[in-house]
């Protein structure tokens, strides 16, 4: 089975200047569904070329290491509904970038139909942008919250259960000294 997109989701995740990808949670391997505008500049990659593969593809050819674990593990278990992950990913042109991925699941009823991805360059991070994404990320998962709920659908977690990008990196780099 494969999950529909509402059109009011579709067209909040289209308008959205955050990078987006929604997956299918009721298909194996979650593939994606839906990339945005600003997904495609930060990785190169078009909706063409992406829709119906599981995201895996942005890892490096060594592999995303241990983080790729934590996110089976999130995949797997839907009580746990919201989570960050700091990953090292590969633009389409091969060059690199830490990615700085927010998911979150969204259900109707009590079957998670999809996951929304959110992606940030880590190199972006200089105190105005970091801030800016979790300013835009947060208004967009409010936006989507009203959305979703209009439409049937229902995210779990509270926005202010959100780690800030700064302290995840911070606390990814004080891990790596």
């Amino acid at each position: 089975m494969t999950a529909t997109v509402p059109a009011p989701l579709l067209s909040f995740l289209k308008q959205s200047g955050v990078a987006l990808t929604l997956a299918d949670a009721t298909s194996e391997d979650f593939p994606l569904l839906f990339v945005n505008d600003a997904f495609c500049k930060l990785t190169g990659y078009g909706p063409e070329s992406v829709i119906g593969q599981n995201c895996r593809f942005l890892q490096p050819p060594e592999g995303a290491g241990p983080v790729r674990e934590r996110i089976r593990a999130y995949l797997a278990n839907d009580a746990n509904t919201t989570e960050r992950f700091l990953l090292s990913n590969r633009r389409k042109d091969g060059t690199p970038f830490v990615n700085v991925l927010y998911m979150t699941k969204i259900f109707h009823g009590k079957t998670c139909v999809f996951v929304l991805g959110s992606q940030f360059d880590a190199a972006r991070i200089d105190g105005r942008n970091d801030t800016l994404y979790d300013s835009a990320l947060k208004d967009d998962v409010r936006q989507l919250s009203v959305i979703a709920g209009d439409t049937g659908f229902l995210m779990y977690g509270s926005i202010e259960a959100l780690a800030t990008s700064t302290a995840l990196i911070a606390q990814s780099r004080g891990a790596n000294q």
